[in-house]
């Protein structure tokens, strides 16, 4: 019986990463020439602040953008491709309408698993220590608070107390506070969503002026953070010497 050569297998892996990431231009240096020692042909597409669509087809020309603040890459597409054999890949960052981080994957079993080792090692790296803040979801922050807070109102209103008619003049101005006060709620709410958006992003491009950017940001987030946990500490501590 003769012996067959065993053919390659073809595999294909798609999948996201749901975490914020920060892209230096050491970290798209690696994941452009993990595609190159593949023997791909690799190029690059930037969707920036300015509404234009910049493309690169070297490593080097992506590297060195300026990437100004007006122009400000918000997306970055790495793709490659291979005819000879047939092998395709693509590394999505900063996606609107998918994880923040995805990868795409196509050809020979053994190219695709050394690859894809190559890629999960590299985006593990560019994991920044604040992505659980940036990617949860603020309902499941909000909805705890408002529902500890409706409960001690209710606890504290009696029910068994008739309520009497309240007068005109006096429900429009209970009314008014009301609405003052959800518009308040709604004013908190919408800028602590602004201030996580602008300190604390899901997608950061440290390449060109985006680097010395993220590091600005960097300060002020240890600053928020270190304030807020002395504020947090020094208000237990106050509290326990008062008790005491």
């Amino acid at each position: 019986m003769l012996d067959r050569e065993r053919l390659p297998v073809e595999v294909h892996a798609n999948f996201g990463i749901p975490k914020a990431f920060v892209a230096t231009a050491r970290d798209v240096s690696k994941i452009w020439k993990a595609f190159h020692d593949a023997a791909m042909d690799v190029n690059a597409t930037a969707n920036c602040v300015d509404g234009l669509v910049r493309h690169f087809e070297s490593c080097e020309s992506l590297v060195q953008y300026e990437n100004p603040q007006r122009a400000a890459i918000t997306s970055l597409e790495i793709s490659a491709r291979c005819r000879e054999p047939y092998q395709t890949g693509e590394v999505s960052l900063g996606g609107r309408y998918s994880a923040p981080v995805s990868i795409s994957l196509r050809g020979e079993e053994t190219m695709v698993s050394a690859i894809r080792t190559t890629l999960m090692d590299t985006i593990d790296g560019m994991k920044p220590w604040y992505s659980r803040v940036s990617t949860i979801d603020l309902f499941y922050v909000w909805y705890p608070i408002f529902m500890v807070l409706f409960l001690l109102a209710r606890t504290m209103t009696p029910s068994d107390t008739p309520t009497p008619a309240i007068p005109f003049a006096k429900a429009v101005v209970l009314v008014a506070k009301l609405l003052a006060l959800m518009a308040t709620i709604g004013g908190v709410i919408w800028g602590i969503a602004a201030l996580r958006k602008r300190y604390f992003p899901i997608a950061t491009f440290a390449i060109g002026q985006g680097a010395s950017r993220h590091q600005h940001n960097e300060q002020v987030r240890w600053v928020v953070m270190v304030g807020f946990l002395v504020g947090v500490v020094a208000s237990i501590v106050a509290t326990m010497l008062l008790a005491a």
